[in-house]
C-alpha cells in the first residue's frame, strides 16, 4: 500500500498515513518515533506517515469513543487496581478531506488496492467538486 502510493505522485500530497497508539501509558513520542523509524519521510518526497499519541488517558477517550474502539476494564491482579484493556481489532479509517469517515477496514477485509481505488474515487470526487462549483 504504502508503496502503491509512493510510486503514484499525484497521490504524494494528497493522502497522509497516521498511526495512532491506543497505549499512552507506554507508547510516548520516544517510542512512537523509534517505531515510525524509517516509514517516515523526511525528504518531502513519497508518502507522509505520522505516528500519534496522547498524552494521558482521559485525553484518548474522546478518539477511542469516537473511532468506535472496543475499551474493558480488567483488575490487575497484582495489585487489584482497574486496569483499561483496548481491543487489538486492527481498523484501518478512509477520512476525507473534510474529516469524515468514508469507510473503516479491518485486518480481515483489508485489501490495498481496494484501499487505494477507494482513495482514488476520494480525489475524483474532490476534482468534480471543485470542478462543478467553479472553484
Amino acid at each position: 500500500m504504502k508503496q502503491a502510493i509512493e510510486n503514484t505522485p499525484v497521490l504524494h500530497d494528497r493522502v497522509r498515513f497516521v498511526t495512532l497508539s491506543f497505549d499512552p501509558a507506554r507508547d510516548t513520542p520516544a517510542i512512537m518515533r523509534q517505531y515510525a523509524g524509517s516509514r517516515v519521510s523526511d525528504d518531502g518526497g513519497g508518502l507522509r506517515w505520522y505516528f500519534l499519541t496522547t498524552g494521558s488517558a482521559d485525553d484518548l477517550m474522546p478518539l477511542v469513543e469516537g473511532f468506535g474502539q472496543d475499551i474493558r476494564s480488567t483488575i490487575d491482579r497484582s495489585n487489584g487496581k482497574p486496569r483499561w484493556e483496548l481491543s487489538h481489532v486492527l481498523k484501518v479509517f478512509l477520512i476525507d478531506a473534510a474529516g469524515f469517515i468514508r469507510e473503516i477496514y479491518t485486518s480481515t477485509f483489508f485489501h490495498p488496492r481496494t484501499v487505494l481505488n477507494d482513495i482514488e474515487t476520494l480525489l475524483m470526487e474532490g476534482r468534480a467538486t471543485a470542478g462543478g462549483s467553479g472553484r
